[in-house]
């Protein structure tokens, strides 16, 4: 597969993730919206990214993250672990890590 197919894949999938997000908050009360705000902006910023640049990744990685049950909370997570990470142009080092991550836990 070529790194094209592999964003493409990436993006659609983070994309799926993040409509499944934003239709879960929508059944939430406005406090809950409220206390998720962050969440809500950086996961959004997060779809963004992979539907606007190409991450920055193997084909083991791609295929780690195509293969997670949810690469969207994956990448968040790894997002708010990393106390380094800032800027909108850090989430590339977000979605890397989330990567080895789960690499690292398939033992691989």
């Amino acid at each position: 597969m070529c790194k094209k197919d592999y964003v493409s894949l990436l993006y659609e999938k983070v994309q799926a993730e993040h409509d499944d997000f934003i239709a879960e908050m929508k059944g939430k009360s406005a406090d809950e919206i409220i206390e998720s705000a962050y969440q809500i902006v950086i996961k959004d910023e997060i779809t963004v990214f992979c539907r606007d640049c190409s991450p920055k990744l193997t084909d083991r990685q791609f295929e780690a993250l195509l293969s997670s049950r949810n690469a969207l909370y994956e990448i968040f997570e790894q997002w708010c672990k990393n106390g380094e990470l800032h800027g909108l142009e850090d989430i590339g080092i977000a979605i890397e890590e989330a990567a080895d991550r789960i690499l690292v836990s398939l033992g691989q």
